[in-house]
Order: C-alpha cells, then structure tokens, then sequence
C-alpha cells in the first residue's frame, strides 16, 4: 500500500474547501439542423420567424424552410406564436407540456392538451434558482432528442424592456457544487443568428436568465414567461411518417389530438460536447 504525501492543508480547511464535480454537458443529437436564421431588421415583431423555421428544419418538416418561405405561407407583420404558426403550415401540434411562473397565465393550455407543470424557478432561504423538476425534464427533453423553446421578457434597454423575445434551447450544462447545482442553457437567439449560446440561470439577482457572448460577455438579461417542451415530437412524427414534409402540407385539425396520445419510439443517445469558452466564462462568473 503506497502511502499519501502530507497535504499541506489542514484538515479543518480542506473540509470548508467546495466539492465540486466536472460540468455535464449536452447538446441535443443533431443540433446543427435546428439551423436558426438572423430575425428580419424590418420586422420588429418578427422573433417568431426564426424559431418556425429552425424546428421546421431540425424535425424534417421542412428541411429547406427558410425566413422567405415561411412569410410567403404566412405573410403576417403581427407578433405571432411559433406553435400556433407551426401548426397552420404543418398540421403539426408541437409542444407536450409547458412550465411557467405565473400559473395563471397558463390556463387555456389545456385546450390544446398540454398541462401546465409547474414553476422555472424556485426561491429557497431568499435565493433564488432553476426549479428542479423543470431543469430535469429540459434535459429530459434534449436528452430524448427534441428541443425547447423559451418565450422569455427583457429586463432592460430603453426601448426593449418588458418586450417578448423567443431563444430555442439546444443544450444544458449542470455543474454539482456543494452550495446546490449551477445551471445553465445552450440556446440560440434570432437576434443572434445561428450561434449557440450560454444562457446562465440565476447566476446574479434579479435575474432569471443571462445570455453570453463566446468571451463571456453578457448579452441580454431575461425572464422566463414560458418553457414550452417537445418532448416526443420526434418519435411521434417518424411513426406517422410526417419528416420531409413540404412545407405546403397541411393536416386534417382532428389528426393532431391523435398525435398527442401516440407512443414514443426510443431515440439515439444524446449527443455529448466539449467545454465551449463562454460556458467555461459563465462557470467562472457563477464561482462562490
């Protein structure tokens, strides 16, 4: 038996030193499908766009869906919602449930099937952090193969605060600490174009969610109103052989309460990535 070098610490100080374990990292398997184009500079409603064309693309609806044929089947100049809009281009019903703070803001969710579960957030002896069921079932989702779209509102800019925006999330990253769990997003914004970004969670007061450049930069602070999950979209569209679809395909209304109570096929493991540099700066930033 080999004998340990005298460590030069303490006892009592190397018991106060912070456990920590290696982030867990995902980007959901195929991401670089979920291509998300710029939002339109002269739309300023427009954030809906991009997101109706990346999960077009991503589940093969369209795999050729781009801002110009979306707005040539839909030409509207309104704030629209991408899953009512993906539903007239496509007859497809794309979320499975959907989290928020304000429970009474959800209530005619049931209409269309999909339960409310429950808060993003949580505050626990005046802190403030991701909820645990819902940061479990986004990775639930993105580790089954499928995405999450955050409809979130900006916290500042002059012209731009209390305004929606959309982000479509395609990752997580989950950093154990002994003072609770760090949670953090790879999402991509419209304003952004197709680059994923961390969004970090409750990493500073009053804020919800933060969006970061490569360098660690912040670029936009939010709060989440909705977390809608497609949980099983995939699988539900491959048994009903809807991928590949163009995208003046339409479905029968009543075909899409079926959709909701098909079984799920099992989908590829999920598709693990390397540190990027502003998760590694969000990680830092997030340090007690």
């Amino acid at each position: 038996m080999t004998a340990l070098a005298p460590s030069s610490e303490s006892p009592r100080r190397a018991r106060k030193r912070p456990r920590e374990s290696l982030p867990v990292q995902c980007l959901v398997l195929g991401h670089e499908r979920a291509v998300t184009p710029q939002q339109p500079t002269d739309r300023p409603n427009g954030c809906w766009i991009p997101p109706v064309v990346s999960i077009a693309r991503f589940y093969e609806l369209d795999s050729e869906a781009t801002i110009a044929s979306v707005l040539a089947s839909y030409p509207s100049k309104d704030d629209e919602d991408a899953f009512e809009v993906l539903e007239r281009l496509f007859g497809v019903w794309a979320p499975s449930n959907v989290y928020g703070n304000d429970a009474s803001c959800f209530e005619t969710t049931a209409e269309h099937g999909v339960p409310w579960c429950g808060p993003t957030s949580i505050e626990e002896y005046s802190t403030q952090r991701a909820h645990p069921d819902w940061f479990a079932d986004v990775r639930a989702t993105i580790d089954g193969g499928d995405l999450v779209l955050l409809l979130v509102e900006r916290l500042e800019g002059l012209r731009d605060k209390g305004n929606t925006h959309y982000l479509l999330v395609v990752g997580y990253q989950e950093v154990a600490r002994r003072c609770g769990n760090v949670c953090s997003l790879f999402v991509k914004d419209p304003m952004e174009g197709n680059v994923v970004l961390v969004a970090a969670l409750w990493d500073r007061p009053e804020t919800e969610l933060t969006t970061r450049q490569a360098s660690g930069a912040t670029l936009d602070r939010y709060g989440i109103l909705e977390s809608t999950h497609m949980k099983g979209l995939g699988s539900r569209l491959r048994v009903r052989g809807l991928t590949g679809r163009p995208l003046t395909a339409t479905l029968d209304e009543a075909d899409r309460g079926a959709s909701a109570s098909s079984s799920m096929a099992p989908m590829a493991p999920h598709e693990a990535r390397s540190v990027t540099a502003a998760a590694t700066a969000t990680e830092q930033a997030q340090a007690p």
